[in-house]
């Protein structure tokens, strides 16, 4: 009797273990969606504050600096009300494509073929050198060249996407300073992207 009671009394368990198993993968799941969602709605409040944030100081302050500061504030490092789970890296990486599609809209192509862009050129190549020979220095020559070039790109690069908001909410846009941050930003911008990409190619 116990023979015939035990593959049943077996299969039962494994039966519940399987649904207990599948109801705690359920609700994994369903609280992993409700963190994505509590993280969505967090980045879409601060999207919505921010430049309204910026119409209030009178444009003094761009919307750029309070989606940094905001940023900062919900991100996982301070309040954790936004985590970087599910959807919200692929949100990132797209929200990271249109900040350089829309700075290279901006970029003028002949200028940096003009002497202010052979300057801004040059500007980059003395500041890379410089960010190496700075690493090499700290580190008393201890790491591989690739370290110091990583470094080197890392301190030379700059922020077009981010120079863009803040010129234009301040009429510099199109003005000799305006376009000298622009041309210089460019390059700031481009050339660290066409070294790193090399850097990582070799590896």
């Amino acid at each position: 009797m116990f023979s015939t009671l035990s593959p049943l009394f077996l299969t039962d368990l494994g039966t519940s273990g399987a649904l207990l198993a599948s109801g705690t993968a359920l609700s994994e799941a369903t609280n992993h969606e409700s963190d994505q969602f509590v993280s969505i709605f967090w980045i879409t409040l601060v999207a919505l504050l921010s430049p309204i944030l910026s119409r209030l100081t009178g444009k003094k302050i761009p919307d750029v600096v309070f989606l940094l500061i905001f940023g900062l504030l919900i991100g996982p490092n301070m309040l954790n009300l936004a985590n970087t789970e599910g959807g919200i890296p692929l949100l990132k990486e797209l929200g990271l494509g249109m900040l350089f599609l829309i700075a290279g809209f901006e970029i003028n192509v002949s200028s940096l073929r003009s002497r202010q862009g052979y300057s801004a050129i040059a500007t980059w190549v003395v500041c890379l050198a410089l960010g190496m020979a700075g690493a090499a220095v700290i580190t008393s020559f201890s790491h591989e060249l690739n370290t110091y070039i990583a470094v080197g790109v890392a301190l030379s690069s700059t922020a077009l996407g981010t120079l863009l908001p803040m010129l234009k909410s301040h009429g510099a846009a199109g003005t000799p300073v305006g376009n000298a941050v622009l041309v210089h930003g460019a390059v700031g911008e481009l050339l660290p992207i066409f070294a790193i990409s090399l850097l990582l190619s070799s590896r």
